[in-house]
């Protein structure tokens, strides 16, 4: 049933509050000034907005006094749960939200579901509706009826999940603010927690750049337990970091090399290098004299 509601009578839920954006009202507001409103807001029986927050704020942004509501009836005892679960569905339709963000909707969404249908796995799923309607009971697994309604992958799916539950929260704010890709935010969220926090601190309180600088302090340090990652060479014989970081730093020059040979480098600047390796070199072989005859 479609009716007309006056804008200040719908009770607005926090979860909608944090995810409004206003360039996206503006664009709304001056389309409904031109065409009208195409698609009425849903509300609950006692007027509670169910989706159809940026329609909502683009009608107030207009100085319109009322906006056309589509009711639905949810009169049971796990009305909260569903209300929730349709804000979800709404929010994950917005391409735009970060891979975080759509992971925690997509969790928090296999625990609702958990808990309306019980006894039932969370791989069988409500399926998603654009048009507005609330759960209708669909025997499809989980993870693919939400892929396929946000045109992406099942692995992506079960992805960002994996990253919305397993980072810790000083890890979560760092993935947003260093603008942490999505390979790297799965890697980090498969580590033990206590290993993602030696990363978070190396980054908010050792002065890393990124994460991957961060991961590789720490591994030369030796201070990292990665599970299923095998060691390096230097890290199984036990050496020492003076002796890890001269050979990280052997490895780096090695790969410098070839610098030499770029037609803008000078024949003076050459031939010094030359020299330099050269006594490298002798000293390295009494080195390795050394320790071969040990």
């Amino acid at each position: 049933m479609i009716v007309k509601i006056p804008v200040g009578e719908i009770t607005i839920g926090e979860r909608f509050r944090k995810n409004i954006d206003s360039a996206k009202v503006e664009q709304l507001a001056e389309s409904i000034r031109e065409i009208g409103l195409q698609q009425p807001v849903r509300i609950t029986t006692d007027k509670r907005l169910v989706f159809g927050m940026h329609r909502l704020e683009a009608v107030k942004l207009n100085g319109d006094t009322e906006i056309e509501c589509n009711i639905c009836s949810i009169d049971d005892e796990k009305e909260p749960l569903k209300i929730e679960l349709a804000e979800i569905d709404e929010n994950l339709m917005r391409n735009e939200l970060h891979y975080l963000d759509r992971g925690l909707h997509l969790a928090r969404r296999k625990e609702i579901y958990e808990q309306l249908y019980p006894g039932r796995t969370a791989e069988n799923s409500g399926s998603l509706k654009a048009s507005g309607e609330i759960i209708s009971y669909q025997p499809k697994p989980f993870t693919e009826d939400v892929a396929s309604r946000l045109n992406v992958s099942q692995r992506t799916v079960q992805g960002e999940i994996q990253i919305a539950k397993n980072l810790i929260p000083q890890m979560q704010q760092i993935v947003v603010e260093k603008d942490v890709g999505k390979v790297d935010a799965l890697k980090l969220a498969r580590m033990p927690p206590e290993e993602q926090k030696k990363i978070a601190d190396r980054i908010s309180i050792g002065g890393a750049g990124t994460v991957r600088t961060a991961i590789a302090e720490l591994k030369r340090e030796g201070t990292l337990d990665i599970p299923g990652e095998k060691p390096s060479r230097e890290a199984e014989l036990g050496m020492g970091e003076d002796l890890r970081d001269f050979l990280q730093t052997a490895r780096v020059l090695s790969r410098q090399l070839p610098m030499l040979f770029e037609s803008d480098v000078a024949a003076a600047q050459r031939e010094y290098v030359c020299e330099c390796l050269e006594k490298l070199y002798a000293e390295l072989k009494e080195v390795m004299s050394k320790i071969h005859s040990q």
